[in-house]
């Protein structure tokens, strides 16, 4: 009876098969093209719902940094994606950001995310925001600064 309960059957899994784990998804081959389709496809979806809502360019750009930032952010920390790669997730968040401050789709990205003391918006990119995650993580493991 207890050889008939502790029987556990493993299945090997393929290398290209992938596996969503605390929100990230990977494969046993490392591979994370299955993870970077899913965050464009959410992004593309959670911009396209707040782009069809009827809120204020405010509570729009309120939206962009409480909601979709962190909802892609998540998985871009937890993985080691190029910033090629990201781009196109970077490109989709840059229109709504646009649309929600009132700014044309094509304004330039130095303006957007540069530094307000030099004549930028000050809004953080996607990868600038996963670079200092990574390494605030850091500090507080390996260094022990909190």
């Amino acid at each position: 009876m207890l050889a008939k309960i502790l029987h556990l059957t493993l299945h090997r899994a393929s290398h290209d098969v992938v596996t969503r784990t605390l929100g990230v998804i990977l494969s046993p081959a490392v591979a994370h093209s299955a993870q970077l389709r899913h965050t464009l496809q959410y992004a593309k979806e959670l911009t396209g719902k707040f782009r069809n809502s009827r809120l204020s360019q405010k509570a729009n750009l309120m939206a962009v940094d409480s909601v979709i930032g962190p909802a892609v952010l998540y998985p871009l920390v937890n993985t080691f994606f190029s910033d090629n790669e990201i781009k196109p997730i970077e490109s989709v968040i840059l229109q709504q950001q646009c649309a929600a401050l009132g700014l044309n789709r094509n304004f330039p990205c130095t303006i957007l995310h540069g530094p307000t003391f030099l004549g930028g918006i000050g809004i953080h990119s996607s990868q600038q925001k996963s670079h200092v995650t990574r390494l605030t993580i850091f500090f507080i493991i390996f260094v022990g600064i909190p």
